[in-house]
């Protein structure tokens, strides 16, 4: 069996055998490969958290049915505001599809409420 000595890095001052040597560099290397990982991110943590601190988020609370459809109905009023409002041709496609998207949405919640008369009681 062939031994040597490594002297390239003091951990490794002891007579091993080849294999041996090469199994505890291995384990050396991924043990500092390792330390250097978590190092690393924590200092890319500690980076990222300086520069997009985490926002406080404000829980919202449900709407209530009556409150979905008197939002879509301002919706739907705004949404032709704007269309009477544009002049260029692009403009005026979008806002047109804008007033049917909120027209839709506000006859369909108006569907909605008449189908099911407990809707506007809850």
């Amino acid at each position: 069996m062939e031994t040597m000595i490594l002297k390239s890095c003091p951990s490794f001052n002891v007579n091993l055998s080849r294999t041996a040597a090469v199994k505890s560099f291995r384990g050396e290397v991924s043990m500092m490969m390792k330390i250097g990982n978590k190092i690393s991110n924590r200092i890319w943590n500690q980076l990222l958290d300086r520069m997009w601190p985490e926002e406080k988020v404000i829980p919202i609370a449900p709407m209530s049915f009556e409150e979905t459809v008197r939002q879509a109905r301002m919706e739907w009023n705004t949404a032709r505001a704007v269309f009477d409002s544009v002049s260029d041709p692009d403009l005026i496609d979008h806002a047109i599809y804008a007033v049917e998207a909120a027209e839709r949405r506000y006859m369909y919640l108006v569907k909605l409420a008449k189908e099911d008369s407990n809707i506007l009681s809850s």
